[in-house]
């Protein structure tokens, strides 16, 4: 979970909510939005995607400081023997069930940040092309009027 990036993630937000408020722009024609929404729909995608998974990133955080104060809590319990062994022992493997289903929801996250963060970086990629090709179309357009 430590790889995971919550500057990165915050960044990825905001750049495919701008990218979405550009490609809604009322300086483009029909035309351009009709060109342009696939990727208006993709940027959608990945921003719906990408604040679950905050969300669920959030949850699962909490959850493991949850878990490790348990943890912590059975430790000290059985240092003052507030319980004894078999207690402690049915306590502690109840934690770890817990952190074993933690473990796998960390797993499947972190599988679906890599994912995502591709997926972005991908059509941002393509999507800096395309952008690269209007601004040189108004060029082209404004000089053309110029003359």
């Amino acid at each position: 979970m430590d790889s995971m990036d919550s500057v990165k993630l915050n960044y990825c937000l905001q750049k495919a909510f701008d990218r979405m408020q550009l490609l809604e722009s009322p300086s483009l024609n029909d035309f351009q939005k009709q060109w342009l929404y696939h990727e208006k729909s993709a940027y959608q995608k990945i921003y719906t995607d990408i604040n679950s998974f905050k969300k669920q990133l959030f949850y699962l955080e909490k959850e493991l400081k949850f878990s490790k104060s348990q943890i912590q809590t059975l430790k000290e319990d059985l240092i003052h023997r507030h319980f004894n062994k078999e207690q402690f022992n049915a306590y502690f493997e109840e934690e770890q069930k817990a952190l074993a289903e933690l473990s796998v929801l960390t797993k499947d996250l972190n599988k679906r940040y890599t994912e995502s963060l591709k997926d972005f970086d991908s059509l941002d990629s393509k999507m800096q092309g395309i952008l690269n090709q209007l601004y040189a179309l108004q060029q082209n357009y404004e000089a053309s009027n110029n003359k």
